[in-house]
């Protein structure tokens, strides 16, 4: 059996300098291990019995980004990350960072990344400027994706901020609300509710090539699925 792990992060310098992305809360110390492509990260495969990983941007990479930074950088971490999955052959696979701030720049970004550097689709970090991507501003990138027939990859992000403060705030000691609030919890909750969202607004039905991923066991859906269908597939049929 093959055993292929895509929901795989990898960071820059750059990257995490660009966004201030500060990961030493957490344990193990990610943030030292990120940048790490090719040394302990192989070790690390070999010892798991991974053959295969897909790379993607820790997020949010760009998609919190001014267009005068996102869109130069998104372009330099798909080139390189280009580079970098083809050494050693067959070890690596990658999914394109999109400036998704930048609905038009998001799509110029994924049409070159899947036809120019051979990334296998895209990966989306929850929310942007507060939309999902049934949003109708984002539809060109649900479009591509499906036109070149790649997935986008459904990942969850920071919530926004209006959630933080009504889901999250108050619990003691801090990290207690920023668990909950992210990996321990929310996370799931809200990526769930991102792939809900586009079947309710029918996005599946106009683009039926269009595929979306899920990671962490369907972000909970298959748990909820018997009263998704009792609630909702008799209001999606009217």
């Amino acid at each position: 059996m093959r055993i292929v792990a895509i929901e795989e992060h990898y960071a820059t310098p750059e990257l995490l300098e660009a966004t201030g992305l500060d990961l030493s809360w957490l344990p193990d110390d990610p943030q030292s291990r990120l940048p790490d492509i090719a040394g302990g990260r192989l070790a690390d495969m070999d010892a798991a019995g991974i053959e295969l990983q897909v790379l993607s941007a820790v997020g949010p990479a760009t998609q919190d980004l001014p267009d005068s930074v996102a869109l130069s950088l998104a372009r330099r971490l798909n080139s390189q990350l280009h580079d970098t999955i083809a050494t050693p052959p067959d070890r690596f696979a990658g999914f394109a960072t999109l400036p998704t701030g930048n609905i038009d720049a998001a799509v110029a970004e994924l049409e070159h990344s899947v036809t120019e550097l051979g990334l296998a689709g895209a990966l989306i970090n929850g929310t942007t400027q507060g939309r999902f991507l049934d949003h109708p501003d984002c539809a060109p990138v649900l479009e591509t994706a499906a036109r070149l027939d790649v997935p986008l990859y459904l990942h969850p992000g920071v919530p926004p901020q209006p959630v933080l403060g009504a889901y999250y705030a108050g619990l003691e000691p801090p990290l207690a609300s920023r668990m909950p609030a992210t990996a321990g919890y929310g996370w799931h909750y809200e990526t769930s509710l991102h792939a809900l969202r586009l079947i309710v607004s029918r996005a599946l039905d106009r683009w039926p090539r269009l595929r979306i991923v899920l990671g962490h066991l369907g972000e909970g859906i298959l748990f909820h699925l018997a009263r998704i269908e009792d609630m909702l597939t008799p209001l999606a049929s009217t």
